[in-house]
């Protein structure tokens, strides 16, 4: 029955009519090309859209190579401020230690030059008296008075 039914239909088309429907079985028919336009359209955008997808994680890769670079150059100028903090600390006690040599040399010169001042003293007290035992011993006085020197500085 349903050959009959399908010769019956062949049958009361006319060859116009044949000719106006489109042919569904070509890849060129006016039905295949709309919906393979409406369907290229997402496709297309989908395409676009893993495109500009990659090219984001390329950059975020980027971004991230450079984070990493940064973050190294931080960690090394951390390093070299806590260098030069520790190098700086060290300069300050070396200071400090020079300041308080340099204020037990004046100390000390302080200390001889008031020897000298006493010895001076007694030179000229000796001076005033001198007879030949006095005048040995001031000779023996300028003798001890630079051994005193030569013994605080070397």
């Amino acid at each position: 029955m349903m050959e009959k039914i399908g010769v019956n239909i062949e049958t009361k088309i006319s060859e116009k009519e044949k000719e106006s429907l489109p042919d569904f079985k070509s890849d060129h028919s006016e039905l295949y090309q709309f919906y393979s336009k409406k369907m290229a359209f997402p496709d297309r955008e989908m395409a676009f859209l893993n495109e500009k997808r990659a090219f984001l994680n390329k950059e975020r890769a980027f971004f991230n190579e450079e984070r990493a670079f940064l973050n190294e150059e931080s960690a090394f100028l951390d390093r070299e401020r806590a260098f030069l903090n520790g190098e700086s600390a060290f300069l300050d006690r070396e200071r400090a230690f020079l300041n308080e040599e340099s204020a037990f040399l004046d100390r000390e010169r302080a200390f001889l030059n008031e020897e000298r001042a006493l010895l001076n003293e007694k030179r000229a007290f000796l001076d005033t008296k001198s007879p030949f035992f006095f005048k040995k011993l001031v000779f023996f006085l300028n003798f001890a008075e630079k051994l005193v020197f030569l013994c605080l500085f070397f």
